[in-house]
């Protein structure tokens, strides 16, 4: 309150200081460390002074009202020459005390002629003093109070047009975003969400998640969440998966669902999830996958007939050929052979991914199927001057024989065509207690590592013109990968450039119902 403006009601009670205490000045002395400040003044000429020439800093030693009859004979008054100038020789005031017991200054009443104050006196001033001291804290706890209300609004505005920014950036989003509590509550529901399950937003919100799932994650969700609450264990949540949406209308249809925890949160667990319908992506892959099978079919005949002629050619059908026309039709011929087998692999790798391919499945004994494998590969072994050798005591495992026989071919047939000569290749056989392992274990050029991610897609052949010689369609790892996984198994390989390669795969002894029991007990 220092330097600030005459306020009537501070005016007033000094004026009834000098009423009660019968003297014509008074004023209320604000002390800081080099001046007192008067607020309030009564015929007292003077808006400050410094600290050591006022009689107010005095009264700051003490707590009591402090009362000097006569400032001529106070030997404090004549230690301090500035004093002299003041026409005054009566001095009484009163401390100003907050609630803490900090000293702000005093209630002062002073005359030009010696005085004395009664009790009655003595005691009015102390009690204006303590209605002084009340005023100065509710002026200060409101200033304090009109700051925090002013930084309150500041915060508040401000969390205003970041909750305005966050829902104009949820409601333009193309993809869908709903959050939920840690109950599976809906608490938001974008534009792009509503578009997409046919709910408006306010519909929607809370209620439960499980409204916008079929069965079985209807019944399901809320064991999911309850468990991943309770254990960690995770379904979706920290993963992007294919799910199955319900809509509005009672139609399910097919989305890409990722879900994230918000850490920290206020508001407890609270879940955010980002969705886009892949309808539209699905229907073309269908229409892809469905051109591809027609158009493969389509080209088995013609390429038989094909295939029939350059036989009948090379079987001397129409006369002898010259030694050129046979390099020719034996070059025909093989490549013949080679559209065979990729318009084989397209039609296999297509009834894979539509869950179409069935397994007939059977005992199998894993040293016959693997020796079956080396036998059928042992022509291309010969002539490429690679020893093959089969290592590990037998298994017995169920499962496709002649998939699994196809998976094997093919990871043997790669790891002759890349082995340098007399370099040998090993199929080797590891029964575990619940799975049986085979491992195709060549000394070739190996995979640098950057490539490896990318060895069981579709249509990969590495870069370098030694592995584009060896031919291929490109889909041999791809198919393996998808028959293994039918059976419930996994493939993988390592590999280090300039050792060679180990390609692997696993399947359940028991079949793959095994490991679709143990996959859909409670989904990870």
């Amino acid at each position: 309150m220092l330097d600030t403006e005459p306020e009537p009601e501070f005016d007033e009670l000094v004026r009834l200081a000098t009423l009660v205490c019968r003297t014509p000045f008074g004023h209320i002395g604000l002390v800081d460390r080099e001046r007192v400040f008067f607020k309030a003044r009564v015929g007292f000429p003077l808006a400050e002074l410094p600290r050591d020439e006022a009689c107010s800093a005095w009264v700051l030693l003490g707590t009591e009202p402090l009362v000097i009859p006569d400032l001529g004979l106070d030997e404090r008054f004549q230690a301090t020459p500035g004093l002299s100038r003041l026409p005054v020789r009566f001095y009484a005031g009163a401390p100003l005390l907050t609630q803490q017991g900090l000293a702000l200054g005093a209630l002062s009443v002073l005359d030009v002629a010696p005085s004395a104050l009664d009790p009655a006196q003595v005691e009015g001033l102390a009690i204006l003093a303590r209605q002084v001291s009340a005023r100065i804290e509710l002026r200060r706890a409101a200033r304090q109070q009109e700051k925090a209300h002013a930084q309150l609004s500041q915060t508040l505005f401000e969390l205003a047009n970041r909750e305005a920014r966050l829902a104009a950036v949820l409601d333009t989003a193309v993809e869908g975003i709903v959050t939920i509590d840690g109950k599976g509550t809906i608490q938001s529901f974008n534009r792009a969400a509503e578009r997409i399950f046919g709910w408006a937003g306010a519909e929607v919100l809370g209620r439960n998640v499980s409204l916008l799932m079929p069965e079985p994650d209807h019944s399901r969700h809320d064991t999911y969440l309850r468990r991943y609450l309770e254990t960690g264990r995770a379904h979706v949540i920290g993963h992007g998966r294919e799910v199955r949406g319900l809509r509005k209308d009672g139609s399910v249809f097919p989305l890409y669902l990722a879900v994230s925890e918000v850490r920290p949160c206020s508001r407890g667990r609270l879940f955010t999830g980002i969705l886009r319908d892949i309808s539209d992506l699905k229907e073309a892959d269908r229409l892809k996958r469905e051109f591809v099978s027609v158009v493969s079919h389509e080209l088995r005949t013609p390429i038989a007939s094909i295939r029939g002629a350059l036989g009948l050619l090379e079987g001397g059908a129409a006369g002898p050929l010259s030694e050129q026309g046979a390099e020719l039709s034996r070059i025909a011929l093989s490549n013949a052979d080679r559209v065979t087998r990729l318009v084989g692999d397209i039609l296999d790798l297509g009834k894979l991914e539509a869950g179409r391919l069935e397994l007939f499945l059977q005992p199998v004994s894993a040293r016959d199927l693997a020796a079956e494998a080396l036998q059928g590969i042992r022509p291309l072994a010969d002539e490429a001057g690679v020893p093959l050798s089969l290592q590990g005591e037998d298994a017995q495992l169920m499962g496709d024989r002649d998939r699994l026989l196809q998976v094997l071919t093919n990871l043997v047939a790669n790891a002759v065509k890349f082995s340098p000569l007399g370099s040998p290749v090993v199929l080797a056989i590891h029964e575990g207690p619940t799975r049986v392992r085979f491992e195709v274990v060549d000394r070739g050029p190996g995979i640098s590592q950057q490539d490896l991610p990318r060895l069981f897609q579709r249509f990969q052949q590495l870069d370098g013109s030694d592995r584009r010689l060896k031919g291929g369609t490109g889909l041999g790892l791809a198919i393996s990968k998808a028959l293994v996984e039918q059976h419930g198994g996994t493939i993988g390989v390592q590999s280090e450039p300039g050792v060679g390669s180990t390609f692997w795969f696993e399947v359940p002894r028991g079949g793959p119902s095994t490991a679709m029991e143990r996959e859909n007990g409670l989904p990870r």
